[in-house]
Protein backbone atom coordinates (compact mmCIF):
# COMPACT_ATOMS: atom_id res chain seq x y z
CA UNK A 1 0.00 0.00 0.00
CA UNK A 2 1.24 3.48 -0.85
CA UNK A 3 0.39 5.81 2.08
CA UNK A 4 0.81 9.01 0.01
CA UNK A 5 -2.51 10.68 -0.79
CA UNK A 6 -4.14 13.86 -2.04
CA UNK A 7 -7.60 14.71 -0.67
CA UNK A 8 -9.88 17.60 -1.56
CA UNK A 9 -13.35 19.03 -1.20
CA UNK A 10 -15.93 18.13 -3.79
CA UNK A 11 -16.46 21.79 -4.68
CA UNK A 12 -14.74 23.26 -7.71
CA UNK A 13 -15.48 26.77 -6.44
CA UNK A 14 -14.14 26.60 -2.86
CA UNK A 15 -10.94 24.63 -3.32
CA UNK A 16 -9.01 22.98 -0.46
CA UNK A 17 -6.43 20.29 -1.26
CA UNK A 18 -4.25 18.36 1.20
CA UNK A 19 -1.27 16.21 0.24
CA UNK A 20 0.36 13.93 2.78
CA UNK A 21 0.41 10.41 4.15
CA UNK A 22 -2.27 8.33 5.83
CA UNK A 23 -2.13 5.67 8.50
CA UNK A 24 -4.89 3.30 9.52
CA UNK A 25 -5.70 3.13 13.23
CA UNK A 26 -6.97 -0.35 14.12
CA UNK A 27 -6.02 -0.59 17.80
CA UNK A 28 -8.91 0.53 20.07
CA UNK A 29 -6.31 1.39 22.74
CA UNK A 30 -4.42 3.82 20.47
CA UNK A 31 -4.29 7.26 22.20
CA UNK A 32 -5.91 8.99 19.22
CA UNK A 33 -9.09 6.88 19.49
CA UNK A 34 -10.29 8.69 22.62
CA UNK A 35 -9.85 12.11 20.92
CA UNK A 36 -11.70 11.00 17.79
CA UNK A 37 -14.49 9.40 19.83
CA UNK A 38 -14.92 12.56 21.95
CA UNK A 39 -15.14 14.80 18.87
CA UNK A 40 -17.44 12.37 17.05
CA UNK A 41 -19.74 12.07 20.05
CA UNK A 42 -19.91 15.86 20.50
CA UNK A 43 -20.99 16.31 16.87
CA UNK A 44 -23.05 13.17 16.16
CA UNK A 45 -24.05 11.98 19.68
CA UNK A 46 -22.45 8.56 19.08
CA UNK A 47 -19.02 6.92 19.31
CA UNK A 48 -16.91 6.24 16.21
CA UNK A 49 -14.60 3.41 17.29
CA UNK A 50 -12.01 1.81 15.04
CA UNK A 51 -10.78 1.45 12.36
CA UNK A 52 -10.25 4.92 10.91
CA UNK A 53 -7.64 6.70 8.82
CA UNK A 54 -5.45 9.61 9.96
CA UNK A 55 -4.00 12.11 7.51
CA UNK A 56 -0.61 13.68 8.27
CA UNK A 57 -0.61 16.66 5.89
CA UNK A 58 2.61 17.75 4.20
CA UNK A 59 1.17 20.61 2.16
CA UNK A 60 -2.23 22.28 1.63
CA UNK A 61 -3.58 24.54 -1.11
CA UNK A 62 -6.72 26.68 -1.12
CA UNK A 63 -8.41 29.32 -3.25
CA UNK A 64 -11.74 30.83 -4.22
CA UNK A 65 -10.63 33.00 -7.14
CA UNK A 66 -7.59 31.38 -8.73
CA UNK A 67 -4.91 32.72 -9.10
CA UNK A 68 -5.81 35.91 -7.18
CA UNK A 69 -6.08 34.35 -3.72
CA UNK A 70 -4.28 31.02 -4.08
CA UNK A 71 -2.58 30.06 -0.82
CA UNK A 72 -0.11 27.29 0.02
CA UNK A 73 0.77 25.98 3.49
CA UNK A 74 3.67 23.65 4.30
CA UNK A 75 3.45 21.60 7.50
CA UNK A 76 6.44 20.43 9.46
CA UNK A 77 6.70 16.72 10.24
CA UNK A 78 5.52 15.50 13.63
CA UNK A 79 7.36 12.86 15.55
Amino acid sequence: MNPKVAVHLESGDDVVIFEGTVARINDPDHPMVAHVDDAYEAKYDMRHGTPFWVLQPRVAFAWRSFPNDATRWVFSARS
